[in-house]
């Protein structure tokens, strides 16, 4: 007995390690391409292609990755997983969720008004909410019932439906002309790069650009703080003294997810409507409940009816990055609001490999002495950003200097409620 359990755990040493291998060659595969698009596709989807054909080809990759996947056990190759990487990089390549964001937060902005534009982008974000909660916890019971395959194929079936719905009903709203000489030579030349960076950087009226690469990074400083508490939670809970399986993570994550969710189609909405809150207001208290979420996460991690608790308290935050897009959005001309949101997409993917690799650190090197001074790390980083948003917001909203500084339509919104009278 203690031979073979000695050989299983070599083995299970073994899995463990190819398990990890194969998990970061997925995630370069997916995350790098995007990363180097984000550079380009946002200038294109501008000037050429609109914003129907990305979310076209963004489905494209999906399809291709899921039948990719699903097809690899049946195909015999020298090497394990090699038609499975092949499909996960052309995913990548083809834009992998980096387009369709991109391509639907610039539809939004293109079909809606300053003021209505923040519900539109509220509603988006809801249904990102919806689509983790759903891609999180379904694919768990499907596998377990009826196979991966069945699964892969509902993926399929799932972007072959988003590929009908841009081509047959998502109207265009860019004018592409088709390609001429000019613009094949802007397509591939560094242009679309300088463009690209031109439009977060570029001179603008009175502190339009100071405001907007405040919100830019206010944006990638909120995705950074975000990015690893779902893992982080999973290593923490699967330990002493908690010990929780998978069942009970996928509890407290369809609680993560489903309150966001809520809070951003239904709760957030009835607030804003009695309430009539600016943009800037709506994103300095939800970096307050974020900021108070993690640390009481951090005081009280051990004690699971507490972190169901402040799970769902937190939920309140939930349009925090909706919304700061949505004032980036009124900060920029029409015809930058794709190079900005796929700047920015780039960036968050930079951002969020970043606060993965600092905060698993912190919680590698913590995990025998204090294991949950992640969480105060994590408060921190949405306490600095809550304090930066909330001395913008005391300064915008200041009569004198919008009176001085802040003249345009758009601008004004951003310390304006969304639906009052100008």
């Amino acid at each position: 007995m203690g031979r073979f359990t000695e050989m299983y755990q070599d083995e299970a040493k073994a899995v463990d390690k190819s398990r990890a291998l194969y998990i970061i060659i997925y995630r370069v595969l997916l995350g790098i391409p995007p990363f180097f698009l984000g550079f380009v596709c946002g200038a294109w989807s501008d000037k050429m292609i609109g914003r129907k054909l990305p979310m076209i080809i963004s489905c494209l990759g999906n399809f291709i990755g899921a039948y990719a996947i699903m097809l690899d056990p049946f195909v015999n190759l020298p090497l394990p997983m090699v038609l499975a990487f092949c499909g996960v990089a052309l995913t990548g390549v083809l834009g992998q969720t980096f387009l369709m964001t991109m391509a639907c937060y610039s539809y939004a902005a293109d079909v809606t008004t300053s003021e209505k534009r923040t519900k539109k982008f509220d509603m988006l974000q809801a249904m990102q909410y919806v689509g983790s909660l759903i891609g999180s916890l379904i694919p768990v019971f499907i596998s377990a019932k009826w196979g991966s395959d069945f699964m892969f194929n509902i993926v399929m079936a799932l972007s072959t439906l988003g590929i009908m719905i841009a081509i047959f009903l998502a109207d265009e709203t860019v004018d592409t002309k088709g390609l001429t000489e000019s613009s094949k030579h802007y397509l591939v030349s560094f242009e679309t790069v300088k463009d690209t960076v031109k439009s977060l950087i570029r001179n603008r009226s009175s502190y339009s650009r100071c405001m907007l690469i405040i919100f830019f990074f206010s944006k990638l400083i909120f995705v950074m703080g975000i990015a690893s508490t779902g893992d982080l939670v999973q290593q923490f809970t699967s330990r002493k003294p908690m010990l929780w399986t998978l069942k009970e993570y996928c509890k407290w994550l369809s609680i993560y997810y489903g309150s966001m969710g809520l809070s951003a189609i239904f709760i957030l909405p009835i607030v804003q409507y009695f309430f009539k809150l600016s943009d800037m207001c709506v994103v300095v208290i939800g970096l307050f409940i974020k900021t108070i979420q993690m640390i009481c996460m951090w005081l009280f991690m051990t004690d699971w009816r507490i972190l169901f608790a402040v799970t769902a308290v937190g939920s309140l935050s939930a349009t925090v990055a909706s919304t700061l897009k949505s004032a980036i959005s009124k900060l920029v001309d029409e015809d930058e609001v794709g190079k900005v949101f796929s700047l920015l997409t780039c960036c968050e993917v930079a951002s969020s490999m970043l606060g993965q690799s600092i905060l698993q650190m912190v919680y590698r090197e913590t995990i025998k002495s204090s294991p949950e001074l992640v969480f105060l790390l994590i408060g921190a980083i949405f306490g600095g950003n809550f304090i930066v948003s909330l001395l913008l917001w005391f300064f915008v909203g200041s009569k004198k200097n919008l009176e001085k500084s802040f003249n345009r339509e758009e601008t004004e919104s951003l310390i304006r409620p969304s639906d009052s009278p100008k």
